[in-house]
């Protein structure tokens, strides 16, 4: 006898009690950061800083025009004559790509140091201070775990790194969320295309991990073990590449979801997502004033709300994958839209329909990746999974090129946010009305609920009925 899973429906008044929750927890990580941004200080005048001694809490990361960027957090300010302590977040910009850095290294840097809290600045960097290092070297590291996640992650970037570096470029983005090429062409078409959401570690990365771990193991130690050591991975994986709001999000996630399904229910997909950004805004705070933040949870909530409303129109027109794949993009591409409006005053609309091909050939990227990064040292196997992984890059880049050449809409007026608004909820609220009027929405048709069921009767028995239709 299989286990049955029972449904755990959450109720309106619950869900509008996690609503509130979460609003009142934001409302006070808020101000949290503010007094955070308040207390900053650099200790000595910025215009007569010559040197910062600084915390760096990201990895060092490429830009187009050849520098690198990464977050810090000041320690020490020198000029000719004082040394003072500071405090405050930095965005630090270098000329020379630093060898050897990564988050958790304690820097001495030379340069110039700049103010940003009356600038339009900080609420693009979130940060008071930036910094623009013309020397520095490494005097420490905060702990041996950042040391020793700084060598892993350098190795494993070293196994992936193949003759061709647009190859490797992508898998090591895909993987270990590392932008070693910002300049590449398949880079560009992804950002151009709307599509670069696809290379930000996320969800969708963690969720293709999680399910290689679940079918290998599941016929070898059965479901409960391998769900488990699925989890683990999913922790293991969060710490390897670097604890950033999405990937965070969706790790939290899939651990509520992984410790329901082993006690046998599942509740909505909103309650997960609920929980998830109550527990990211007590622990981290400070991540709610991050764009990464908020484009995460909108997109998912856009997906989990909308998703389905426009699977089931679009599914009348269109087979049932290609539909659902559509869908997702409506989804996501609305519900972000007013927030990428109000910060960057551009639109890819193209992105919806460039998101599903490109989605799957990334994430068969990710498992030639993964083959590379396994048989690294050996010669012959190498060999054939460069000449696949190229391949399959250059298909990437004859279909993403088409898409990114499709113009962006621009909107720079002041209420475009307001116009962006209004345009992602009409739609919904129309997709609704059609479906809630519609007989298919009322008459539920069971081939149509999951497309892994065959439809024949026989082959549908009680334990996986089950686990297909948890609801």
């Amino acid at each position: 006898m299989g286990i049955r899973k029972r449904s755990h429906k959450i109720s309106i008044d619950e869900l509008l009690s996690l609503g509130i929750a979460g609003f009142l927890l934001v409302y006070g990580s808020f101000g949290v950061y503010r007094i955070l941004q308040q207390r900053a200080s650099s200790g000595i005048a910025t215009d007569k800083v010559i040197q910062i001694r600084a915390l760096l809490i990201s990895d060092p990361m490429p830009t187009l025009n050849g520098n690198w960027v990464a977050e810090g957090r000041l320690r020490e300010t020198q000029s000719e004559n004082l040394v003072a302590a500071a405090r405050g977040k930095v965005v630090i910009f270098g000329s020379d790509f630093p060898e050897g850095v990564g988050a958790g290294a304690f820097m001495q840097m030379r340069g110039k140091l700049e103010a940003q809290r009356d600038s339009i600045d900080e609420a693009s960097y979130g940060s008071p201070f930036i910094f623009f290092s013309k020397s520095f070297h490494v005097v420490g590291w905060k702990t041996r775990y950042h040391n020793f996640r700084h060598r892993l992650n350098s190795t494993l970037i070293e196994r992936l790194s193949g003759a061709n570096p647009d190859a490797s470029s992508l898998v090591i983005a895909l993987l270990l969320g590392r932008n070693t090429d910002p300049g590449s062409p398949v880079m560009r078409s992804f950002r151009n295309s709307g599509c670069i959401h696809l290379l930000a570690l996320s969800g969708f990365h963690l969720g293709m991990i999680a399910i290689a771990i679940r079918l290998i193991g599941k016929p070898l130690i059965g479901f409960s073990a391998s769900a488990t050591i699925s989890a683990i991975g999913a922790v293991v994986f969060l710490i390897l590449v670097g604890i950033r709001p999405s990937l965070f999000r969706a790790v939290i996630m899939y651990l509520l979801w992984t410790r329901d399904s082993l006690r046998g229910y599942k509740a909505n997909i909103l309650a997960y997502l609920s929980a998830a950004f109550i527990i990211q805004v007590v622990v981290f705070p400070q991540s709610t004033a991050t764009l990464s933040f908020q484009l995460s949870y909108l997109a998912f909530c856009g997906l989990a709300i909308s998703g389905r409303a426009y699977a089931n129109l679009m599914s009348r027109y269109f087979p049932s994958k290609l539909s659902a794949a559509i869908s997702a993009s409506l989804g996501a591409q609305f519900f972000t839209l007013p927030t990428v409006i109000a910060i960057f005053g551009i639109w890819r609309p193209i992105g919806i329909l460039a998101a599903p091909p490109l989605t799957l050939l990334t994430a068969i990227a990710m498992l030639f990746g993964s083959l590379r990064l396994v048989f690294a040292s050996s010669s012959i196997p190498a060999d054939i999974i460069d000449t696949a992984l190229n391949h399959l890059v250059a298909l990437i880049g004859k279909i993403s090129f088409p898409f990114a050449r499709f113009p962006a809409i621009e909107l720079n007026s002041p209420l475009a946010w307001l116009i962006a608004t209004v345009g992602a909820i009409i739609p919904v609220v129309l997709v609704r009305s059609i479906n809630r009027g519609s007989p298919q929405a009322i008459e539920p048709r069971l081939p149509r609920l999951d497309p892994r069921l065959s439809g024949q009767a026989e082959a549908c028995t009680s334990e996986k009925l089950g686990s297909e239709l948890p609801y």
